[in-house]
């Protein structure tokens, strides 16, 4: 019985590796499996590709013992952007991944494949697919339910969404993003947010808390939100999101030991998909129109109904609606009478109003007379109806009286300097006012002036009688051409020290005087005759870039609008306007004095 036994052992090893070598060869020359996958880039199966798009071509090969690379037909008639591969090893055979990033620009019905591979068992060769490519890609319902399903059964998990997914250039729309959770265990660590390149990012808010019920699962989440709107039109994408928590570790019966080598806690992170928004372009219309959203009313006011000639009015036009009035910097005005000049002043959302934006205007009186400020209008695409729609204000008269004793030609300027106090306009009058320029832009006084042949002695023979003991005889030759520059800039000090001086006292007349002056005196004219248009022409002349014109105008308007406007309104705005005409003196003596 025993020999019986031992013959039967002996043959059950002997047909055991029998088996095991044969099961061993069948594997070795087993033919792999080649699989397919047309993707986007973040993994989604696509029924079609649009064209000019990238999309993934995923090439999946199990059961080879090499590193084969696969010869693709019909690949030549896409775009390859870029090629990947990855690989894994089990039991001596290995999966090879590859991935193909590519595109193609016609539409249309396009086959790709079959793929062949070399093995060591010889040529293995897929079957083809189908590559359809249409006006956008379409994703596979089926495979994307399937994906959403399992990460709904994840612990956590990111939701982005928006309350529109198509909009037109300037509307705004909303972005919500909320991080999904089950367990009580799992605390967030951070929301890594990606950068809006195409989009324009208005506010955020958030995190705030709440229950969300999801294929029948409870889920805590915390939500935040962002206001967004698209300057150019397109398809914009929403960028991958990120977030960052970690959980508390299951006991796996190793204990407090296992913890105190791997962590009380796991950390993990999960990423978003992305989403896209249609960006439109505004319908054709006769008008140019920047205003897009949903407003209501367009008031207007004056700050006084009477004003005298050569004073400011501040004209303002207050907007009640919402939309991207952010985006809106002014409003255009028409039909402005004869009787005034119009500068923008600012444009300013109302305080603790947000739905209100006021735009203000300087209405410089130049004509005496009863005059009237017609209604304004302002065009705006309705995001509700979809359609061009306008809001009108009101007229707004303003009378001009004549100033009692002044002449018509000259600048007059506002009710504010009338009521100057007296030691102020008498310092104005005795230090401040500005005394004409010679033909070098060199201030000279109006009275008796030092003879030239004493300031040559006073100044140039000592001078020169001391040089010529120490410093070659050349020397006096060079010191007399040195003296005019160093002259020039004595005076430029002193028109300075003139316009420190009016920093000091707040007194923005004087600075109005300084260029005034300058301008009449490069170009050749009475002070009275001197306007912005004669000193835009000047500037042009002198090369100044179109940059430099338009902050000259912004400078220029800001003078007046401080002028003309409230008390309050110039000391909010002083310290800036007196910065910005220390930075334009400086450019007189470098550009205009150089000619």
């Amino acid at each position: 019985m025993a020999g019986s036994l031992r013959y039967f052992y002996q043959y059950f090893y002997q047909f055991f590796l029998s088996l095991i070598m044969v099961l061993c060869g069948v594997a070795a020359y087993a033919q792999p499996t080649i699989r397919l996958h047309i993707t986007n880039e973040e993994g989604i199966p696509l029924k079609q590709v649009a064209e000019g798009q990238s999309f993934v071509f995923e090439v999946s090969i199990d059961g080879v013992r090499n590193n084969a690379q696969p010869k693709i037909h019909g690949i030549e008639k896409f775009s390859v952007e870029k090629q990947s591969m990855r690989m894994s090893m089990i039991n001596g055979v290995s999966t090879v991944v590859n991935r193909y990033t590519m595109s193609i620009d016609q539409r249309g019905t396009y086959r790709l494949g079959p793929v062949e591979v070399m093995t060591d068992a010889g040529s293995a060769r897929s079957s083809a697919i189908t590559v359809m490519v249409g006006q956008e890609a379409v994703e596979d319902a089926t495979a994307v339910a399937a994906i959403r399903r399992k990460e709904r059964a994840r612990k956590a998990f990111l939701q982005v969404s928006t309350d529109k997914n198509r909009v037109v250039v300037g509307e705004k729309f909303h972005l919500f993003v909320r991080f999904m959770f089950q367990e009580h265990d799992i605390a967030l660590q951070q929301i890594q947010v990606p950068e809006f390149t195409s989009l324009i990012e208005l506010s955020k808010s958030g995190p705030k808390s709440g229950k969300q019920v999801v294929d029948g699962v409870t889920y805590d989440y915390l939500e935040w939100e962002w206001e967004l709107l698209a300057r150019q039109e397109g398809k914009k994408k929403i960028p991958v999101f990120s977030a960052e928590f970690v959980q508390q570790m299951e006991d796996d019966g190793f204990g407090s030991f296992h913890r105190m080598f791997r962590g009380l806690v796991d950390r993990k992170r999960v990423n978003s998909a992305p989403i896209f928004v249609t960006v439109d372009p505004l319908p054709p219309f006769d008008h140019e129109v920047k205003a897009v959203g949903l407003f209501s009313q367009l008031r207007a006011s004056a700050e006084s109904s009477v004003a005298r000639e050569g004073e400011g009015v501040v004209y303002s036009l207050e907007l009640t609606g919402e939309g991207n009035m952010q985006e809106l910097d002014t409003v255009p005005l028409v039909d402005i009478p004869a009787g005034f000049k119009a500068y923008p002043s600012k444009s300013y959302q109302v305080p603790h109003e947000p739905s209100k934006r006021r735009f203000e205007f300087i209405l410089q009186a130049v004509a005496c007379g009863d005059w009237k400020i017609p209604a304004q209008t302002l065009y705006y695409f309705d995001t509700v109806s979809r359609s061009y729609q306008q809001v009108q204000s009101e007229s707004v008269s303003v009378a001009v009286v004549a100033t009692p004793g002044s002449n018509k030609n000259t600048i007059n300027m506002s009710h504010e300097e009338h009521n100057m106090p007296k030691a102020l306009s008498e310092s104005t009058q005795q230090d401040d006012v500005l005394m004409p320029l010679s033909e070098e832009c060199v201030a000279t006084p109006a009275a008796w002036q030092l003879p030239w042949w004493l300031f040559l002695i006073g100044v140039f023979v000592p001078l020169m009688a001391a040089c010529w003991v120490h410093v070659p005889r050349k020397a006096p030759e060079l010191l007399v051409c040195l003296v005019p520059a160093w002259g020039k800039k004595q005076q430029w000090r002193r028109l300075r020290k003139q316009l420190t001086r009016a920093r000091t006292q707040g007194n923005l007349a004087l600075v109005q005087e300084i260029f005034v002056t300058i301008f009449a005196t490069q170009c050749s004219i009475a002070r009275e005759e001197v306007i912005e248009e004669i000193m835009l022409e000047k500037l042009k002349r002198d090369h100044f870039t179109h940059d430099e014109c338009q902050r000259w105008q912004t400078f220029w308007g800001s003078v007046n609008a401080a002028l003309f406007s409230s008390t309050k309104q110039k000391e909010v705005d002083q310290n800036d306007i007196f910065e910005e005409a220390s930075w334009w003196l400086n450019m007189c003596e470098r550009a205009l004095i150089k000619e």
